[in-house]
């Protein structure tokens, strides 16, 4: 039985909606997700069997996750763990860079993912330097494009 080494840890605000999503028909408060978005993702799980982890601060709403979920398993998606909070372990309120989280993750779960080909979908720059290697940056003004999923593909693919 082969081990699947693919982990995407996935953003969700301006990666599965953008600014017009929260103006447009999906609108819905704070956790608005637009379905091609969503669709695109979708096709980058199927086309590369990767584990999603839940890197964005929506995992600190279970309303939101609540939300997430119930959209990717209808298009065939699971989220399988989420970045730990490390506010929840000390560090108290100083900010947390997305990068280390990530990290910490990756580090307890070496076991299960050696050398793991990931790829981190945000559109936020808060990586190292070695992580931006695997940054698929979108644009909160635009979302997940096909071209960006492409491009994780490739990453995960390649």
């Amino acid at each position: 039985m082969s081990v699947v080494n693919k982990i995407i840890f996935l953003d969700v605000d301006g990666v599965l909606n953008s600014n017009a999503t929260f103006k447009g028909p999906w609108a819905d408060g704070g956790n608005a997700l637009d379905p091609d978005m969503c669709d695109e993702f979708a096709r980058i799980v199927r086309e590369t069997d990767a584990t999603v982890i839940l890197s964005s601060t929506w995992r600190f709403v279970d309303e939101y996750v609540d939300k997430l979920r119930e959209w990717l398993l209808g298009r065939g998606v699971v989220i399988h763990d989420f970045t730990p909070d490390l506010s929840k372990r000390g560090w108290g309120s100083v900010h947390i860079r997305r990068e280390t989280e990530i990290d910490i993750w990756l580090e307890g779960h070496k076991h299960d993912f050696p050398e793991p080909r990931f790829v981190i979908i945000d559109d936020y720059d808060e990586f190292s330097e070695e992580q931006k290697r695997f940054w698929v940056e979108t644009d909160d003004k635009i979302g997940l494009t096909p071209a960006l999923a492409d491009k994780a593909i490739e990453i995960l693919n390649g």
